[in-house]
């Protein structure tokens, strides 16, 4: 019995989704300019001490770093690369891509957090992953723990669009048709 399977593309280029970047920017952006008229307001009227004109100095650099990256990330979206070879995931602030061979990473699963039950906010999605070549570490040890065993490495959901789910049935599908290739 054949199966009915639609090949798939080799190279496949997927960025990230930039509506992911829109709302943290415009957050980050709000808090600038709330710090920024807070500092600039009369002493006696908005902020009444030192204590608060630290908060607001720590809160416009925090959130500032916070609109650079958002908007570095809207202007060039992270790139995940999926070939023959393996994937390769390559973040806005870094020139290099991290790559992985297909053989090397043990099937992929949607790791979820929600940290309220607010319906305002939506739960974090990620990808994990073991890669078996890679020595063990504190970070990886903690990530696995936090994840509950679910990888010791992860990928943001979001790439073409795509969930969580969507994205790991994707990378598994790769990593099944051509991890037994090598």
């Amino acid at each position: 019995m054949t199966e009915n399977v639609v090949p798939l593309e080799v190279p496949l280029i997927l960025r990230m989704s930039r509506r992911r970047s829109i709302g943290p920017l415009l957050g980050s952006a709000a808090f600038v300019l709330i710090c920024a008229l807070l500092l600039v307001a009369p002493p006696d009227a908005a902020r009444p001490d030192v204590l608060v004109e630290g908060a607001c100095w720590l809160g416009l650099v925090f959130f500032g770093v916070g609109v650079v990256l958002f908007a570095a990330e809207l202007l060039s979206p992270s790139r995940l690369t999926l070939d023959r070879r393996g994937f390769s995931y390559q973040p806005r602030w870094r020139r290099k891509a991290h790559a992985v061979a297909w053989t090397e990473c043990s099937p992929f699963s949607m790791w979820e957090y929600s940290a309220t039950n607010s319906r305002f906010t939506r739960p974090v999605e990620s990808v994990m992953f073991h890669v078996t070549t890679a020595r063990s570490t504190a970070v990886r040890r903690v990530t696995e723990n936090v994840t509950g065993g679910a990888g010791g490495e992860g990928l943001r959901a979001g790439f073409g669009g795509l969930g969580g789910a969507e994205l790991a049935a994707l990378l598994n599908r790769y990593r099944d048709a051509y991890a037994s290739d090598r």
